[in-house]
């Protein structure tokens, strides 16, 4: 729905230079774009020609869709109703601000991807390469675990482990679990 935003904004910034009411600028932007946004725009037009205000077409459109984008497009159109001006260059300005936020959200992920990566693997490598060591050597490791510096030593390393998954967790902002 936030890629379709840019040219809906674009579009219903042509409609209303070219004289068009606010809801009729809806109703046409609503028809020449795809869902799920035609629906909200269409609803948005029918509330304002119920005789609904834009400020509360407006909140009814962002509680409806609770995404950051609508909640600036709502302030951006209270304000521009409240102050005046030109609402296609509002609009433009709003569409540009919308790509440029998806464009950063795109950029942060493709970056962040390869720490993500780095996350997993930095997990699973110990482990694989003690599940090796036992497979290939199977008595390799038993004088490791048959003392308690061994066990000390293996449970201080699994702390680590994942006390080093937490901090590249949090620097990356994951909510989900590698």
């Amino acid at each position: 729905m936030v890629t379709q935003l840019p040219d809906a904004l674009h579009d219903l910034g042509i409609c209303t230079m070219s004289g068009l009411s606010l809801s009729q600028a809806f109703e046409r932007t609503s028809q020449g774009i795809a869902q799920p946004l035609k629906d909200e725009f269409a609803r948005v037009s029918y509330d304002l020609q119920t005789g609904k205000s834009a400020e509360e077409a407006m909140d009814a459109l962002t509680k409806r869709i609770p995404v950051e984008e609508m909640e600036y497009l709502a302030v951006v159109l209270t304000v521009q109703r409240k102050t005046g001006g030109s609402l296609k260059s509002l609009l433009d300005r709003s569409a540009d601000a919308v790509r440029a936020s998806s464009e950063l959200r795109r950029t942060l992920s493709v970056q962040t991807a390869q720490a993500r990566l780095s996350a997993t693997i930095v997990t699973v490598l110990p482990l694989g390469i003690l599940a090796i060591v036992t497979c290939t050597s199977p008595g390799y490791l038993d004088p490791f675990f048959s003392s308690m510096l061994g066990w000390v030593l293996f449970g201080t390393a699994i702390a680590l482990e994942a006390l080093g998954l937490l901090a590249i967790r949090r620097i990356l902002g994951l909510r989900s679990s590698l």
